[in-house]
């Protein structure tokens, strides 16, 4: 599966193209008007990007596919609110 991420424009430097990669499938895909940058990432299981994406939250976003995207919101959600009891 590939996943397609964006970096913020104050982290975006991290992921530009010619930077040393985070994960051997990091692919360099644009780098948009506003100085975010669009990157992919190859996986097999979510938990093999998803720990890495937490590790730059806010700076890094799941554009695609979906389903990794809102399975990443509910991680989230589930600590949220695990830590307000």
């Amino acid at each position: 599966k590939t996943a397609t991420i964006k970096s913020t424009p104050d982290k975006a430097r991290y992921f530009d193209k010619g930077m040393k990669k985070f994960l051997s499938s990091q692919k360099f895909k644009e780098k948009l008007d506003d100085g975010s940058i669009i990157f992919t990432l190859e996986y097999t299981h979510s938990l093999e990007i998803l720990p890495f994406i937490q590790k730059w939250l806010p700076h890094l976003v799941i554009l695609e596919p979906q389903e990794l995207k809102e399975e990443y919101i509910n991680n989230l959600n589930l600590i949220l609110f695990e830590q307000s009891y």
